[in-house]
């Protein structure tokens, strides 16, 4: 038997949006739906003041705007969640003073909620479904019948998956609002929710823990799924007797009024079933915490503690702040600072712990990662007198524990902290950090500091670097980034052929003529040639060393002979080798050049993916294998040939719909002929085949290059070559660490071949249990 109620009106979104001009001229409805958004904003009384003489205001014009009043509503619910107890409560006196608009408002929230269940909008679908929640304590909705709408999305949840867990978050998200209403009118039913949340919770696997876990130890913090976090904080909440701090709810002002209105009940909604096929279910997440109690001043309100809904309320307030103003983050930083609960916790450090929570969050962050350092760099200059003390303490300790950040993380941190920096002339506190010199290459902190070092070199002069770093600094300071060219010298062996390709280049000759000066001997079939891998690193290094002067001069050279290179490497993986040895021999002291010229030879169809993961991984390049760049090469490899494969899919989609137009409308050429394009289509397809093996090729051969090293690192700790240094466990623990992040940064394109590499490397049983065990956390990420 179906718990949920039936609406008493089929009327889903009601006449069409009407604009009414007031006799001045003015577009007094833009005013009206500015005063809802902005209700109780810039004002010198109360909210309840203000929102008692907006709800009269809009009453007395519910019959010409009726319709905007109610679209702009359901805008503030989905785009400012945090002032959702001001929208609530005025639907609620909306509702009392015309019962037919508290009908058609939740018509209209229904109506938004099955098409955002369509769209895949997540977040916005929490929103409404928590806020249909609020509207209980409004009077706008039964208790029941919200009751019987949180069990019939819980009676989707018998199987454990993303979908699954989705909805059993919109229901946990929405209780701390209406938790206390549903105890007083409908114990039953809050008991039996809570039932079934613990029930699902109980089944489901925390596999995917180690894998999204911001810091890789517990030692620092406890790494928590968020569902396991919030329902902590639900079960203390619940011996509250549901009582919080931190929901605004100003509808207690006027609950002599409110509770005078008739109240609607929701309709049956039904809630898609879980599809297999569908990518874009939401990941789970690993609940980042920077800050406790004792990190805060005494003189601030205190933290609320890690297991508290407060807690949670508070950020989530701040997220949703973040979320709805991420393309602009002046205006951002403008409302976080302007938040109104500020006064009630330590307002900076949620703020910070907040923005690092998303700039941490993996597989990705939810917004651009140079959104984040442009709000962090708003946020002191807005807030100077307090929060560029708090962000340097954040810094602080985030180096100190970034021995126990994920890879990923701490690249992030990296690209992060030199924008920073190169923001604030490169001051800081460098001395505090000096003992990084002394450690582990593979130590975190050591890799951290040279990275960002590195980084900095991109957004400044050399010079100005060396003269602002102490002098202890000097073993992680790059070298000057110039170019290693050693030709000119006269007594070099090769000094006469890198003359004659210098003369050739300065005099135009063309790329037809100089192939000739490549050519090592010609096959007797007069079509195949052969070319000397010397010339040819030759060529290259001359190339290089004309056009160093900057990357424009550099990409110019390779565009100009591009068609060159692509002959001399075409089919060649031995040339496209010479190629990149060459490129690192030349520009070793200049890793940006090396990572930004290895991805321009890609685009350029130089230099294969294959070749060049093959590259990162030889012995060539054994000195670099901690360096950020060469990691960037390897996911840049994979996400060019990602990028290939949906440029591909999408022409062979249009070609397909061209087809049908063609057939359906006897389509012809100007000769009156049909243009051939299903031949087409077969062409596309089978360069689809070959670029799918392609990628899995690549993939295949990172992941054995992979457990290879682990593999070995594994048997040497095993057998005891290691000389009990803390350097072997550090090695082994960033290779692990990369392992991981290969996969977070290729998930998509990975999980379509996790079948595949299962078959190919991972039912192997002499696979180590230790890097099978990060390919099980990777599939456990969409669990099906």
């Amino acid at each position: 038997m179906d718990r949920r109620r039936r609406h008493n009106s089929d009327d889903e979104r009601g006449p069409k949006r009407r604009r009414v001009i007031g006799g001045d001229g003015q577009d007094t409805g833009n005013e009206l739906l500015d005063k809802i958004a902005n209700a109780g904003l810039h004002e010198n009384t109360s909210i309840e003041t203000s929102l008692e003489a907006l709800s009269s205001e809009l009453s007395d014009k519910l019959q010409s705007y009726e319709n905007d009043i109610i679209d702009c509503l359901s805008n503030c619910v989905a785009y400012k969640p945090e002032r959702m107890g001001v929208y609530s409560t005025l639907a609620g006196l909306l509702n009392q003073k015309n019962n037919e608009f508290g009908d058609n408002l939740v018509s209209r929230l229904v109506s938004d909620l099955k098409n955002r269940l369509v769209a895949g909008e997540w977040a916005i679908i929490v929103r409404l479904v928590t806020f249909f929640g609020d509207l209980v304590n409004s009077y706008v909705l039964t208790a029941d019948s919200v009751s019987e709408f949180f069990l019939g999305i819980l009676d989707n949840t018998t199987e454990v998956n993303l979908l699954n867990d989705f909805y059993v978050y919109c229901v946990m998200h929405s209780l701390p609002w209406v938790g206390a209403a549903l105890a007083e009118k409908n114990r039953s039913a809050l008991d039996e929710i809570l039932l079934s949340i613990r029930k699902y919770l109980e089944i489901r696997p925390k596999n995917h823990l180690k894998i999204l876990g911001v810091w890789e130890s517990s030692a620092i913090h406890e790494q928590e799924d968020y569902l396991d976090s919030l329902w902590g904080q639900l079960n203390r909440l619940k011996e509250d007797n549901w009582l919080e701090k931190s929901v605004s709810r100003f509808y207690v002002g006027f609950d002599s009024v409110l509770n005078q209105a008739i109240a609607h009940n929701l309709p049956i909604i039904e809630f898609p079933k879980f599809d297999e096929d569908r990518s874009d279910y939401p990941l789970p997440r690993v609940v980042f915490r920077l800050f406790d109690e004792a990190d805060c001043p005494e003189n601030d309100p205190s933290l609320p503690p890690s297991n508290s809904i407060d807690r949670f309320l508070v950020e989530e307030d701040i997220s949703w702040i973040i979320d709805n103003n991420y393309l602009n983050f002046k205006l951002c930083a403008n409302e976080l600072l302007s938040y109104q609960k500020r006064d009630t916790v330590p307002i900076n450090y949620v703020i910070i712990e907040v923005v690092f929570s998303q700039l941490f969050r993996l597989p990705n962050s939810p917004h651009l990662e140079l959104f984040y350092g442009s709000l962090l760099l708003e946020l002191c200059r807005a807030e100077s007198s307090s929060m560029p003390q708090v962000l340097a303490q954040a810094a602080e300790l985030l180096y100190q524990r970034c021995k126990y950040l994920h890879p990923a993380c701490l690249d992030r941190m990296v690209d992060w902290f030199s924008f920073h920096l190169s923001n604030f002339q490169f001051r800081w506190s460098w001395s505090e950090w000096t003992e990084s010199v002394k450690l582990s290459a593979f130590d975190k902190r050591q890799i951290f500091v040279r990275e960002v070092f590195e980084k900095c070199l991109r957004l400044a002069y050399h010079e100005k670097l060396t003269q602002i770093l102490p002098e202890e600094f000097e073993p992680l300071i790059p070298a000057k980034p110039v170019i290693s060219y050693v030709m000119d010298d006269s007594d070099h062996p090769l000094f006469e052929q890198a003359t004659l390709f210098s003369n050739a280049i300065k005099a135009r000759k063309t790329s037809e003529d100089i192939l000739l000066d490549l050519q090592k001997e010609r096959l007797a079939s007069g079509d195949n040639v052969l070319y000397d891998p010397e010339a040819v690193s030759v060529f290259t290094s001359v190339v290089l060393n004309i056009a160093s002067k900057t990357f424009s001069h550099t990409f110019a050279a390779f565009t100009k002979y591009v068609e060159l290179f692509r002959t001399v490497c075409y089919n060649n993986r031995e040339m496209q080798g010479v190629v990149l040895r060459t490129v690192y021999d030349a520009w070793i002291r200049h890793k940006q050049m090396l990572s930004v010229l290895g991805d321009k030879l890609l685009k350029m169809r130089i230099v294969e993916p294959i070749s060049l993961v093959t590259w990162i991984f030889s012995e060539d390049l054994r000195e670099e294998f901690y360096r950020n760049w060469t990691w960037e090469l390897v996911n840049l490899a994979v996400y060019r040939l990602f990028c290939q494969l949906k440029v591909l899919k999408n022409e062979i989609e249009l070609l397909k719909q061209q087809s049908e137009r063609q057939k359906k409308f006897q389509m012809v050429d100007e000769a009156g002929e049909f243009e051939d394009v299903d031949s087409v289509i077969e062409e596309r397809k089978q360069e689809l085949q070959d670029l799918d093996k392609g990628i899995n090729e690549v993939i295949l051969l990172i992941t054995h290059r992979f457990t290879d090293s682990l593999s070995e690192l594994i048997n040497e700790s095993n057998q005891g070559m290691d000389d009990g240094s803390d350097d072997f466990q550090l090695k082994l623990d960033f290779v692990l660490g990369r392992f991981k992040q290969f996969f977070l940064n290729n998930l998509e394109i990975i999980w379509e071949r996790s079948h595949f590499l299962h078959s190919e490397v991972f039912s192997n049983s002499q696979i180590h249990p230790q890097i099978k065990e990060i390919y099980e956390q990777f599939r456990s990420l969409k669990r099906a």
